[in-house]
């Protein structure tokens, strides 16, 4: 679908700088996704410049580096950059308000254009200037090239003017983090979220497309001391194991697959994004573009979809209160107050939870500093106005010396 930042003369764009902004940017400067000629990209001066009952008109002028740089230094006006363009045309998109009308888009002489719709005379930029470069962000550096990015799509189901709960969307983003953060916790075989494990798959936004509300979030290299947990490879692993679980909706025991191994904190978090999502009112589309290309991937979710999906989380959830053995250390152990904790053997990871009412004999005669396989058991509390788990706790119910 084409919208501001994607029309057939341009292909996909990426916004470099915002310059003007009223309830969404109206004059910006964006770089072409694919290189034209010495491997640089085409960049463009957008400025949204007229509105009616059926269309936005948006003007793009194509420009290079060196002209761009004296617009943003004040050098040319904002009106002559649209009215003498540096290559003497102007590409005028005119993008539907509703459904009656169609996408248009055309590259016309400057004379076409009425004066009422371009900047004033004397409009110049006012920014704290310093040049852009190559080497600076206007093209993609090697790191970004190797990112994992997440679209998230909201497809209005209201009219182009269709609007969402700040709120809500920002309960979706959070909910989606915290998803990812679980998943990259199983595939860790942790039991819990560390500092690490967030660092290792933490998603940043960057700049939306305009004419529908698209975010994208990327994943960022934060230290080259753990490279390894950073690699784009390693995050690719977590992302696809997140696109396995929304893919499954549409099969009862897929879905019931994917979560058995991903366990009930997983199921907990999806629940709160699909909740979330639902919200928001409107169908969702997720997609993942990968360093590998064979591994994107997209999702279409319909706000009618999601009840079921919930439904259908709740029943995996009970069925995932089952007990699970893990190796560990005995550190803590505390009859009176019926409390343990337990360092795991297979990466220290600390264990530690309540034990459960009549326990038996092999608790009571544990040993501190033992190995032990341990039987443990998560409990989760649900809120019982949501139906949401608040708290999942670990219940310890048997020990076995290894």
């Amino acid at each position: 679908m084409y919208h501001t930042l994607n029309t057939p003369q341009t292909g996909i764009l990426e916004v470099i700088e915002e310059y003007d902004y009223y309830d969404f940017p109206t004059l910006f400067s964006c770089k072409s996704k694919e290189t034209i000629q010495d491997d640089e990209p085409q960049l463009y001066m957008v400025l949204f410049a007229d509105r009616s009952d059926d269309y936005d008109v948006w003007l793009y002028a194509e420009v290079t580096l060196d002209y761009l740089n004296l617009i943003r230094s004040a050098k040319v006006s904002l009106h002559d950059t649209f009215a003498s363009p540096e290559k003497d045309r102007i590409l005028k998109v005119d993008i539907p308000r509703n459904s009656s009308v169609e996408y248009n888009s055309n590259f016309i002489l400057p004379s076409e254009l009425s004066e009422d719709i371009l900047p004033t005379v004397n409009d110049f930029l006012d920014i704290e200037y310093t040049p852009l470069s190559i080497q600076s962000n206007l093209v993609e550096s090697e790191n970004w090239q190797h990112r994992n990015t997440v679209t998230i799509k909201l497809n209005s189901i209201g009219g182009a003017d269709h609007e969402v709960s700040a709120y809500e969307l920002g309960k979706a983003f959070v909910y989606f983090q915290s998803t990812m953060d679980v998943i990259e916790m199983v595939k860790q075989k942790y039991n819990k979220v560390t500092r690490s494990i967030k660092e290792s798959i933490k998603f940043y936004a960057t700049p939306f497309a305009f004419g529908s509300l698209e975010i994208k979030l990327v994943c960022i290299k934060e230290s080259p001391k753990q490279a390894n947990l950073f690699d784009p490879h390693h995050q690719k692993d977590t992302i696809s194991e997140f696109f396995k679980l929304i893919k499954s909706k549409n099969s009862k025991s897929d879905m019931k697959d994917v979560l058995t191994g991903l366990g009930l904190r997983t199921t907990s978090e999806y629940k709160k994004l699909l909740a979330a999502l639902y919200n928001l009112n409107t169908d969702i589309t997720l997609s993942w573009e990968s360093p590998e290309r064979n591994e994107d991937a997209v999702v279409v979710f319909s706000k009618a979809e999601i009840p079921e999906l919930l439904e259908r989380l709740t029943v995996i959830e009970v069925e995932q209160e089952e007990p699970f053995t893990i190796e560990g250390k005995l550190v803590g152990l505390s009859l009176p107050s019926k409390r343990f904790v337990l360092h795991k053997s297979e990466n220290g990871e600390t264990i530690k939870g309540a034990i459960e009412k009549e326990y038996n004999r092999n608790i009571e005669n544990a040993t501190i500093s033992q190995t032990y396989n341990a039987t443990i058991k998560e409990i989760a509390s649900r809120n019982k106005t949501t139906d949401t788990i608040e708290k999942i706790e670990n219940i310890l119910l048997d020990l076995n010396e290894v």
